[in-house]
């Protein structure tokens, strides 16, 4: 309740308080009034009303409300709808007007209508670190920026939108110009009514705008509008956030079928530096180099010619500087037939500064005639043109002698070698681009690079945000599909200068190679061509970044920009492209194939030239050459580890590699490509978009990437081919022809194009498995891509783990780092990891376990188990039923063996002991016998001459013993028997092999006998 009433005590106080000051203001006089047209009613009509001028009067006497009974009522370009009178009248000189058109190419602020919106992208989770970082992104620099001349998104990881609500009378069209040099952002333009509902047709090249170049405007193709209220949305979004995008600019919006007489009821005056001389005029003219002009100007004015200047289009005219050696240059005249040239000096033009001070640097008078520099390896001297001329196909030169035609056998090697710069070769061309155009106040010359003998050098006198733009085109390709530039440059400069090299090609658009910035002394770089093509090689310097520019007022064109940083250059001493079709050649190459007019038929694929013989020599198995033209064994390159190469041109792999001697098959889920889709990030607004990756893991069909909003400046989609490549895929919104939703896909960029190889190792090369994914047992696949990028000047790489796991059937699951949910950390190396239950190695003999069942009507079934870490090979069966087998296992086999032999040596054993108590029994029944027939008295010599004597007395009949034992009155009387030792088996053949003998020396053996005493 108390906060009901403090309400309304405040809305009383202020109508008080509006009260009081309406009755302080002076009444309304017919000079405060002025007219307005209200909205057209149902009826088609509207009226005219006199209206006061806000805060200046009260009351008064305005005039009556008329009626207009059309409210289609429109003036032509150069009128204006007359309030007063009610018709339309001619713009007056110096000023201008569209008709029903509406025009916004002034961007000092915001003009009536526009709004700008800016939002962060979020994620589903912030778990990880990029996640955390993503969503803490500080939009605030990231939204639409006026810039004076245009209007700006400086990029970011943001979506900002710049919105422009207008209301059309009648049907009418949008054009905009623009300039979207970086693919790295997603450009997005929608044309709704006031429910929010498309209105726009046209397709996708109008949703989505054309690429430009560096530094070129582009109007876009036009917009048909609907009459009604229409917003204009131009959309925004950088993606990658890893590197600072180029900035996107908007130049110039209009939009025609605005007819609205309350609209057209005066005419724009002319901005600075352009004018209307005459009535009528639909749009203002620039004014000439050296003159000027205000707003409004009806001509423009001449600037004093001696102490000062003014660019096309220049607001007022500037103070000429003195002069320095950089404001003039050589000119060499043609050679003439002694090869002598004329050197004279030549201002750069336009002029902007003054010879006439005591502190300027003076023209060099006269001329001086000079020896021509050589011409281009390649090339011969003209005569008649003095120009330098590439020699005839199949002739060569070293710029100095004449052309001379290659040796049988023997091809030119072409290509494009400039070392020097009497003049810019005819397949070059510099110009220089602006933000303002080709003729804005930021060139002041179109020839941004210039000749200077022994190398070329950027011109001065340009505004710091001007691109100076060398262009090389190849127009026929290159022989075998394969080049490389290089080239050798240094920049000298006080600023953060940029000099950029890029490529621009049919099929793959144009992409930047590689960024220098500030001072960088003299140093080569070398570029590989990833696909054979026409191309478009640029270099482009630009004295100071678009970023930093932003400190300057864009209004100071004058000396501030002009002359800022005027000292830093560029500089390129040589340029060579090789095996191109087109161009000269210096020496000559040995065909091993013969010639054509076209050079060396090179060898077939997997040779090479042998330097003696100069024949083709077939290269070592799994090795290829990527060069055809190169001489030597050294042209073969062996492929990576677990890679074949089966046509001589590329490694590949058949999906089963033998790594370490353990075998793999990975046909089940190398056969086919495989989608991967990252992590959803989100906008604040709701639009989601995410990752896809397409891989291709054994190579043998190619993935494609296609984008279909992103286009080239010749409209065309841009598409990637590779074995693995991403694209941004946005979820559509709309319904398509066929009453479906289908993504929208854009910045399909190559992770990998070739096999490097398939290894267990944690590192191949300089790419290195992520320490998370790595573990001894799992197989690696590296891919990797040359194709240099601005954030990764040495190419992409991509490493695929593939982990054994028997919980994750089929194709199993491919995860993404844990801390970079997008495959990379750094932009450049990207890794994945797949589990998968088929990527097992091939079991060997002794894993497998084989178990065999009973034995059924003589056959048994086989079964082979496999444990889970290893997959069975294709040739062993899971189960096979065989005849059931009586053979004994051979190491049972040894087992009875050992048993047989150890039964049959016990035996034998047994058998000779028993042999030999027979023997000593038979000694000993002898031995009774004898002593039945001998005194008891008888001494021992006795009873062994008795033995002796009687030996042969075998007839003779022995008393039965009653009894061996001794009696207990008795003593034993050891009787020592000695007799020869007969061989009786092996045993004692072995024995007697021993030469055992008795302690005398003779070969008998001694029995002790106990006999009783008598």
């Amino acid at each position: 309740m108390l906060l009901v009433y403090n309400s309304l005590l405040l809305c009383f106080s202020s109508l008080l308080l509006v009260c009081i000051g309406a009755d302080n203001l002076p009444t309304c006089q017919p000079r405060d009034f002025h007219y307005e047209l209200t909205e057209c009613d149902p009826t088609g009509g509207r009226w005219r009303v006199s209206v006061p001028k806000a805060g200046v009067c009260t009351g008064g006497a305005p005039n009556a409300p008329v009626r207009l009974q059309d409210c289609s009522l429109t003036c032509k370009s150069g009128e204006y709808f007359d309030l007063e009178l009610l018709q339309c009248h001619d713009c007056p000189p110096g000023t201008y007007s569209l008709g029903g058109m509406i025009r916004h190419e002034i961007w000092d602020q915001l003009p009536d209508g526009f709004s700008v919106l800016v939002e962060p992208l979020t994620s589903r989770s912030s778990f990880s670190m990029l996640e955390r970082e993503r969503s803490f992104t500080n939009c605030s620099k990231s939204e639409w920026q006026t810039r004076g001349d245009y209007i700006a998104f400086p990029g970011g990881s943001c979506v900002a939108t710049l919105v422009y609500t207008v209301r059309l009378i009648q049907p009418g069209a949008l054009h905009y110009t623009y300039q979207y040099p970086d693919d790295d952002t997603i450009f997005e333009f929608q044309a709704q009514n006031e429910l929010c509902q498309s209105v726009s047709s046209g397709g996708d090249e109008i949703r989505w705008p054309a690429v430009t170049e560096e530094g070129k405007w582009r109007t876009s193709k036009s917009v048909q509008l609907p009459a009604g209220l229409n917003v204009l949305q131009w959309k925004a979004m950088g993606i990658t956030g890893r590197h600072q995008t180029k900035p996107l600019l908007i130049k110039s919006i209009e939009v025609s079928g605005v007819a609205d007489p309350a609209v057209s009821t005066g005419c724009t005056p002319c901005r600075n530096g352009t004018h209307a001389p005459a009535p009528r005029s639909r749009q203002c003219q620039d004014c000439p180099v050296d003159s000027y002009a205000g707003r409004g100007a009806t001509q423009c004015i001449r600037c004093d010619a001696k102490t000062s200047y003014a660019s096309s289009g220049s607001g007022r005219c500037h103070k000429r500087p003195p002069c320095t050696q950089n404001d003039y240059f050589e000119v060499h005249s043609a050679c003439d037939e002694r090869n002598n040239t004329l050197v004279t000096y030549q201002w750069v033009e336009p002029r902007t500064c003054r010879d006439d001070l005591p502190s300027s640097a003076k023209l060099p008078s006269g001329a001086e005639r000079r020896k021509c520099p050589p011409c281009n390896p390649g090339m011969q001297m003209d005569y008649s043109t003095g120009t330098c001329r590439f020699c005839p196909p199949g002739s060569i030169s070293d710029g100095i002698r004449p052309c001379r035609s290659c040796p049988p056998s023997t091809a030119p090697n072409t290509g494009l070698q400039f070392i020097w710069w009497s003049a810019l070769p005819g397949v070059m061309s510099s110009r220089c681009m602006s933000l303002e155009g080709y003729t804005g106040t930021g060139c002041t010359t179109a020839a941004a690079w210039l000749t200077s003998g022994d190398h070329l050098r950027t011109g001065h006198g340009h505004a710091p945000d001007s691109y100076l733009i060398l262009s090389l085109k190849i127009d026929k390709g290159f022989r075998a599909g394969r080049g490389t530039v290089s080239f050798t440059f240094q920049l000298d400069c006080e600023g953060d200068c940029q000099f950029v090299f890029m490529q621009s090609s049919p099929a793959k658009g144009i992409s930047v190679i590689q960024t220098w910035s500030g001072r960088v002394p003299k140093q080569h770089f070398s570029y590989s061509i990833p696909q054979n093509g026409s191309y478009t090689f640029n270099w482009a310097f630009q004295k100071q970044a678009w970023s930093e520019d932003a400190g300057l007022p864009y209004s100071a064109t004058g000396v501030q920009r002009l002359r800022l940083f005027d000292t830093d250059s560029a500089r390129i001493d040589s340029i060579n492209v090789t095996n191109t079709i087109e161009g000269g050649a210096s020496v000559c190459l040995p065909c091993a194939q013969g010639a054509d007019a076209s050079g060396c038929i090179p060898c077939p694929p997997g040779h090479y030239t042998e330097m003696a013989s100069t024949h083709c020599k077939p290269c070592p198995a799994n090795s290829v050459v990527l060069d055809p033209g190169a001489v030597g064994k050294s042209a073969c390159i062996n492929c990576g580890p677990g890679l074949i190469s089966t046509d001589g041109k590329t490694c590949t792999t058949d999906c089963t590699p033998n790594i370490n001697g353990t075998r793999y098959d990975l046909r089940k889920i190398g056969s086919k490509f495989h989608e991967v889709r990252g992590s959803l990030l989100f906008t604040a607004s709701g639009m989601q978009y995410f990752h896809v990756f397409n891989i291709s893991l054994c190579g043998r069909e190619p993935v494609n990437c296609a984008n279909n909003i992103t286009f080239q400046a010749e409209g065309e989609p841009k598409s990637v081919k590779a074995l693995i490549c991403r694209t941004t895929l946005i979820p559509s919104q709309s319904l398509d022809a066929s009453g479906g939703s289908s993504p929208l896909s854009t910045q399909s960029v190559t992770l990998g194009d070739h096999l490097l190889g398939i290894t267990n190792e944690a590192q191949f090369g300089e790419t290195r498995v992520l320490d998370e994914f790595y573990s001894p047992k799992d197989l690696h696949v590296f891919f990797g891509t040359p194709t240099a990028t601005k954030s990764c000047p040495k190419g992409r790489t991509t490493t695929v783990t593939l982990r054994c796991d028997a919980d994750q059937p089929g194709a199993g699951q491919v995860t993404l780092p844990s801390r970079c949910p997008d495959g990379t950390c750094d932009g450049c190396h990207f890794h994945f990891l797949w589990s998968s239950s088929t990527v097992c190695p091939i079991c060997g003999s002794q894993d497998i376990k084989i178990v065999k069942s009973e034995c059924v009507a003589g056959e048994q079934n086989v079964h082979y188990l496999a444990p889970k870490y290893c997959l069975m090979a294709d040739d062993v069966p899971g189960t096979k039923k065989v005849p059931c087998s009586t053979e004994i296992p051979f190491v049972l086999q040894l087992i009875i063996m050992g048993c047989v032999g150890t039964a049959v040596l016990l035996c034998l054993t047994v058998f000779i002991c028993w042999k030999r108590n027979r023997r000593l029994e038979y000694k000993y029944s002898r031995l009774a016998r004898q002593r039945s027939s001998t005194p008891n008295n008888g001494s021992g010599n006795d009873t062994t001459s008795s033995l002796k004597d009687n030996g042969n007395e075998c007839e003779t009949e022995l008393a039965a013993a009653e009894s061996c034992a001794l009696d207990d009155d008795e003593e034993e009387d050891e009787v020592s028997v000695t007799v020869p030792m007969k061989s009786f088996g092996l045993v004692n053949k072995i024995r007697s092999m021993t030469a055992y003998k008795s302690e005398s020396g003779s070969p008998f053996e001694t029995i002790q006998l106990t006999e009783a005493q008598s």
